[in-house]
């Protein structure tokens, strides 16, 4: 009935153009530097493990995921 935004926490990371929090993609923590692309704003960027941190992609973010995933 209405949009159903879930509470499960994933690891994300801060854009560090737009300042929205960005799903990394990761299922665990990564000990590497992981690369992300921006959905908003297609900043790609590098991250060092100390960027990464559990939390909730941004609204916008997730709505663009699903337009782009085609949902």
């Amino acid at each position: 009935m209405f949009g159903h935004r879930s509470n499960r926490k994933i690891f994300v990371v801060r854009c560090l153009r737009c300042q929205r929090d960005v799903p990394t993609g990761a299922q665990e923590f990564p000990f590497q530097s992981v690369a992300v692309a921006c959905p908003l704003c297609g900043d790609q960027s590098r991250y060092r493990p100390s960027d990464v941190f559990l939390g909730l992609p941004h609204v916008l973010v997730q709505a663009q995921v699903k337009v782009g995933a085609g949902v």
